[in-house]
C-alpha cells in the first residue's frame, strides 16, 4: 500500500532507483520530473488590449 497517496494535499511525483541501477543506467530518475516549471502572465487587457502600452516605462 502506498502512503504517499494517503498524504493531504496533491499528490507528489515519486521516483526511486538504487545506487546500482543509477550506476548502471544515468537516466533512471527521469531528469523533467525534478524541475518546477515557473510560467509568467501579463494582463494586457489591464492596458485597453493594446500590449505595446505594457512597455512603456
Amino acid at each position: 500500500m502506498s502512503f504517499i497517496a494517503h498524504l493531504p494535499g496533491p499528490l507528489p511525483l515519486v521516483q526511486a532507483a538504487t545506487t546500482e541501477e543509477l550506476a548502471n543506467d544515468p537516466e533512471a530518475y527521469c531528469l523533467n520530473w525534478l524541475l518546477e516549471e515557473v510560467s509568467t502572465s501579463i494582463n494586457t487587457a489591464a492596458a485597453g488590449g493594446n500590449a505595446s502600452l505594457m512597455a512603456i516605462g
